[in-house]
């Protein structure tokens, strides 16, 4: 699997390309990397429309390749020293994404893989009645 990189594409055009070969992923981007099993504060993520260009000095023209069995965190690492960008997984549990910060030692396929049977589950679960108080005390 590649990712291609071009300093004019936004970070909306990556995240598409990762989405498109793990559909229950997601990649954000941050201003600085976070720390092994931390959470990355979201006031320092980057909007989809920004330029991959000015985000860092580093050239940005060339390609990542890895496989299903690369983990997240050699993947996040081969982001930050090939291209200087910092980038975090998130995984789909049904409606939400969250991060992989205490499973960044799975690899991406075993990351989708729980993503998808989470978004399946909770698809299949039958609506809540929110005026049964029993639920909820």
């Amino acid at each position: 699997m590649k990712l291609i990189i071009q300093t004019e594409q936004t970070i909306k055009d990556l995240k598409k390309q990762f989405y498109d070969l793990f559909p229950y992923l997601k990649i954000e981007f941050f201003k600085e990397a976070h720390n092994v099993s931390r959470g990355s504060d979201k006031a320092s993520m980057y909007a989809n429309d920004t330029l991959l260009s000015s985000m860092t000095e580093s050239v940005l023209e060339g390609s990542i390749e890895f496989t299903a069995a690369t983990t997240v965190q050699s993947f996040e690492q081969m982001m930050d020293a090939q291209f200087g960008l910092h980038v975090q997984v998130f995984r789909k549990s049904g409606s939400v994404y969250i991060e992989t910060t205490n499973s960044d030692d799975w690899s991406i396929g075993e990351q989708n893989a729980e993503g998808k049977a989470a978004s399946e589950s909770h698809a299949a679960e039958a609506p809540r009645d929110l005026t049964d108080r029993d639920q909820w005390e």
